[in-house]
C-alpha cells in the first residue's frame, strides 16, 4: 500500500497499518511470492520502515486474510503490540471500542515515549562528542583559518 512505500523511504513518528496486505498480487491470486508487476509489494518494503508500526486487523476479514496482517507485523523492525480485533471484518474494525483505545495508546503513549527516547539519546551523543549547543552557531573569526562558536541565546 502507499503508506508502506512512503514510510519505507521517509522518516515519520509512527505508522498505522489497518488491514494491510502483503502485496496486491498475493491478495488477487492467492500466491506466496512477489511478482515484478505487483504495484504494492508491502511485504518486501515493511522491514525498511524505521519508525514504530501498529498493525490493526480484523480476525474475520473477508477481503484481506488476517495472515497478511500477521506477516506484515512479523517483518517490522519496530512493531508495537498489534490489535487483532476478534470478530471484525474488513469494513467494520472501527466500530469496536478497542480500535479507538489502541489508537490513543499508540499516539499518546508509545510514539511519545519513543520520541523522548530518541531525543535523550541524541542529547547524550552530542554531549559525548562535545558538539556545540543547538543554539550556538559557528562563526568565522578575524583569523580566516580558525572558527569560533558564539552563543546567540
Amino acid at each position: 500500500v502507499p503508506t508502506v512505500d512512503l514510510a519505507s523511504r521517509y522518516d515519520c513518528a509512527g505508522v498505522i497499518l489497518h488491514a494491510p496486505l502483503m502485496s496486491g498480487m498475493r491478495v488477487a491470486f492467492n500466491t506466496s511470492r512477489t511478482w515484478c508487476c505487483d504495484a504494492f509489494p508491502s511485504i518486501d518494503k515493511v522491514n525498511k520502515i524505521g519508525s514504530l508500526v501498529l498493525v490493526i486487523h480484523g480476525t474475520d476479514d473477508e477481503v484481506i486474510d488476517l495472515s497478511h496482517g500477521v506477516a506484515i507485523h512479523d517483518k517490522c523492525q519496530k512493531p508495537v503490540d498489534p490489535l487483532w480485533v476478534e470478530g471484525a471484518g474488513h469494513n467494520d474494525v472501527e466500530i469496536y471500542s478497542q480500535y479507538v483505545e489502541r489508537l490513543k495508546r499508540f499516539i499518546n503513549e508509545e510514539i511519545r515515549s519513543h520520541q523522548y527516547t530518541i531525543m535523550a539519546a541524541a542529547a547524550a551523543l552530542a554531549a559525548q562528542t562535545n558538539q556545540p549547543h543547538l543554539n550556538q552557531k559557528p562563526t568565522l573569526s578575524s583569523n580566516s583559518t580558525s572558527t569560533t562558536t558564539t552563543n546567540n541565546s
